[in-house]
């Protein structure tokens, strides 16, 4: 099925599934390579393009494309559901679950695209190396005294948070 857009529109999500339980029940690299297709081909189903799909045993991450008219929280469902029926069901593993709550989704610049997705295909090597990028993991960025502080905004918003009341 032809996925169908207006010229020049792109939404573009970056979205991070966690596994229920994963010490009991983790992807493994030959579930996640065999979801790929089946998550691609399905969310094609419901004009949703998946640009890229990667991951570990504790979560995947998928780049997609939604239609203007789609709800974020909808396809989301909507393609967590048949996945995880597909790994329990016709892959095996019994008990498969998604953290249905734990979800995350960053949007995505259309000129971060080729980034992005190269950083959710190399999902398996950036965790082995330790190359996370925090906002795409959905980690908080510390400066080694908790978390983040003021430094990284910009000057007219931390003048905001500054001034005293007159």
């Amino acid at each position: 099925m032809p996925i169908v857009r207006p010229d020049g529109v792109e939404v573009l999500v970056h979205l991070v599934w966690p596994v229920s339980a994963p010490e009991t029940v983790a992807l493994t690299e030959e579930a996640i390579e065999r979801c790929v297709p089946y998550v691609t081909r399905y969310a094609e189903t419901f004009n949703v393009r998946v640009l890229a799909v990667g991951g570990v045993a504790d979560h995947l991450h998928l780049l997609v494309d939604l239609a203007p008219a789609l709800s974020l929280e909808k396809t989301v469902r909507d393609l967590m559901v048949p996945s995880e029926r597909f790994l329990r069901d016709v892959l095996g593993f019994g008990g498969f679950a998604w953290d249905v709550h734990g979800w995350r989704a960053t949007g995505v610049s259309p000129a971060d695209r080729e980034r992005v997705a190269a950083y959710v295909t190399e999902q398996a090597a950036r965790h082995a190396s330790g190359d996370l990028d925090p906002l795409l993991e959905g980690l908080k960025q510390t400066d080694g005294e908790g978390e983040k502080g003021g430094d990284d905004l910009p000057d007219w918003l931390r003048g905001v948070l500054n001034r005293e009341d007159e």
